[in-house]
């Protein structure tokens, strides 16, 4: 029986890395959560629930995220494309204008 021990641990790498992608994070997951950005100088907070988001004080909006296509409210020419390098780092590409806003997670 020799080389069962590796086997044995190969096969519980295995089973444990299967476990770990079998559970799948929700397409919204990464962006729920209050995150914080720079505009002009200024600080903004978002705050994003699973159907909404709001800025600073004020009412939340809903929103929409289809794949990496960010939607606020039924605005289409507001559609970000967003992007997460890093967990706590999201990223949001205006495509008519290529400007980029860098949000970071609020602890």
């Amino acid at each position: 029986m020799r080389g069962t021990p590796k086997t044995l641990a190969a096969l519980l790498v295995i089973l444990i890395l299967s476990g770990c992608a079998s559970q799948p994070m929700a397409p919204a997951d990464p962006i729920l959560g209050s995150w914080q950005s720079d505009v002009a100088g200024f600080t903004i907070n978002a705050s994003y629930t699973a159907d909404a988001v709001s800025l600073d004080d004020h009412s939340p909006v809903p929103y929409s995220l289809d794949g990496d296509r960010l939607t606020i409210g039924n605005d289409a020419v507001s559609v970000r494309i967003v992007s997460f390098p890093e967990r706590n780092e999201m990223l949001q590409l205006d495509p008519l204008t290529g400007s980029t806003q860098r949000f970071i997670r609020s602890q």
